[in-house]
Formats: C-alpha cells, sequence, structure tokens
C-alpha cells in the first residue's frame, strides 16, 4: 500500500465513484483476523458479531455501548424497505448496503448510533424507526460504518488537540469525530439531491438539503483550521468539499 489508503481505494466510500469495497472488506477483515487468538477464515470476520468480539476482546478499556434489544421483525421489514429506497435512488450505493449489518433497536431516547470499535451494528432508536427521517439516519450510519472500516486500518487525525463544536451545537469533539460528522453530512447531501433530481423528495428535503449545506461548510471551517489530519483524513475531506460543491 501507498501512504493513503483512501487513495488507493479509489476515494471516500459513499461519495467517490468506483470505490474498492472489497479492497476495504479484505483489508478490515485482516485486522480483525489479527485481533482473534483463534484465527478463522478471513471471510469470517466480516460478520457483526465476530467483528465485535474481535475489538471487545483487544480493547485495554470496555468498549461503550448503548442499551439495545434485537428488532422485531415488523421493524426489520421498515429497515429493509427503507434502504431499499434509498439504494433506488442512489443505485451507485448498492455495494454499500450489500455488506452484513447488525440491525439493533436502541433502548436509550436516541435517534441512531454507531461505532467504529462495533463495527457494522447501526443502532436505531423507535422514534428514528417511525419517523419521517429514517431514510437520512440509515445514510448516516451506513456512511460511519465505511468511514469506521477504513479507520479500522488507518488513522485519519492525530489524537489530542482542541476539542470543537459541530455546527449542530454539540461541544467538544475532537478532530476525528468532526470528519466522521463531515463525511455524513455530504453524504446526507449527496442523497437529498438525488431525491430532488428524480422527484422523489418530500416538502421539507430543500430545506433540509440546505441546512446540509451550511453544515458541511462548518465542518469545513473546523477541519481547514487543524494542523492534526492525517493523509487519509485529508482526502476524505476533499472528496467532501467536492460532494458540497458540484
Amino acid at each position: 500500500m501507498n501512504s493513503c489508503l483512501v487513495a488507493d481505494v479509489g476515494g471516500l466510500p459513499m461519495i467517490d465513484d468506483h470505490v474498492k469495497t472489497s479492497a476495504i472488506a479484505t483489508l478490515v477483515c485482516a485486522i480483525r483476523q489479527r485481533l482473534d487468538n483463534r484465527c478463522q477464515p478471513l471471510a469470517a470476520y466480516l460478520q457483526p458479531e465476530l467483528a465485535r468480539e474481535c475489538y471487545r476482546n483487544a480493547s485495554a478499556q470496555p468498549v461503550t455501548e448503548h442499551e439495545s434489544i434485537a428488532m422485531t421483525d415488523a421493524e426489520l421489514e421498515i429497515i429493509r424497505t427503507a434502504c431499499e429506497a434509498i439504494t433506488e435512488t442512489v443505485p451507485c450505493w448498492k455495494v454499500y448496503f450489500a455488506i452484513p449489518l447488525s440491525w439493533r433497536r436502541l433502548i436509550d431516547d436516541l435517534f441512531s448510533s454507531s461505532n467504529p470499535l462495533i463495527p457494522q451494528h447501526i443502532y436505531l432508536g423507535e422514534r428514528c424507526i417511525r419517523g419521517r427521517r429514517l431514510t437520512e439516519h440509515i445514510v448516516h450510519e451506513v456512511s460511519h460504518t465505511w468511514v469506521g472500516m477504513i479507520a479500522e486500518v488507518v488513522p485519519l487525525a492525530l489524537p489530542g488537540g482542541p476539542l470543537h463544536m459541530l455546527p449542530s451545537g454539540t461541544p467538544d469533539k475532537e478532530i476525528r469525530q468532526v470528519i466522521y460528522a463531515l463525511t455524513f453530512a455530504a453524504t446526507a447531501i449527496r442523497f437529498y439531491r438525488a431525491c430532488i433530481a428524480k422527484r422523489q423528495a418530500n416538502p421539507d428535503d430543500a430545506a433540509r438539503l440546505r441546512y446540509l449545506e451550511r453544515y458541511t461548510a462548518g465542518c469545513l471551517e473546523i477541519v481547514d483550521s487543524s494542523d492534526l489530519l492525517l493523509p487519509d483524513g485529508r482526502l476524505m475531506v476533499e472528496s467532501c468539499r467536492r460532494a458540497l460543491h458540484c
């Protein structure tokens, strides 16, 4: 590999076209296999539960996980229908939804959550599942899933440094977390623009798109002021910048 994995695989998942998703999957499976004393076949490590166990056993500190329960069949059907709607709107995203994903319902009063140390697990709250922004939350967390997979292999930024406030007003975020916020917002912009172009948008989607464009611009201002970004993080930022201005 060269010094920048994102360049080697063809760009930022869900933003750049022709990303080599199979290469990302192979690399993360190799990383997880090294963490696992049982050394199972490489392809097995793409299963969410095994990936989760690898990090649970390897982490020096307990991995924080929101309390959750298995989704009902009815809830999973809602998720499946929403995922199909997303990939019908942006067909090139089908490959990103093709990997195994574990869907869990949050007990906490949160809309959605994911954690790079719990790979390929997506947590959705009841209000999110029944809400009108379900597709955006799914796009959000699937985007984080793929950024997290890259971060399993290479760091995106140096640790430490000042804490930042996101454009939403959420405080105390490290620059790495700002990158995650930026990549989600840029991905959601692509989704809403596709909805509008295909005349599939809801009445308030145009306003939501404008908000996300402002949010993305705000995140770009934060990351542009930081000297902690590493090559992969910088390339992700440039992909998001192109997505905002295209």
